[in-house]
């Protein structure tokens, strides 16, 4: 399970900081909407294999494709 939230928005680039099990230091994940590309800028010290950033990043990628980009929520996967 992760927390994100959206810490800024342009218009065109949206930023988000995540944080696994809704704690800690966060990573952050940039969508742009102009170009359509999602990228990962930093990952979370708490996310030692890089679990919580791929599916921070396709969490991003659906808001993109949906055209629906949230202020925060939480993702949670099996």
């Amino acid at each position: 399970m992760l927390e994100f939230k959206k810490i800024e928005d342009d218009g065109n680039v949206a930023t988000f900081e995540y944080y696994p099990e809704g704690k800690g230091e966060p990573g952050t994940v940039v969508l742009d909407r102009s170009v359509g590309i999602v990228s990962v800028l930093s990952v979370s010290p708490n996310d030692r294999h890089g679990r919580y950033a791929e599916h921070m990043f396709a969490e991003a990628r659906r808001m993109l494709r949906d055209g629906s980009v949230r202020d925060g929520g939480t993702v949670f996967w099996y």
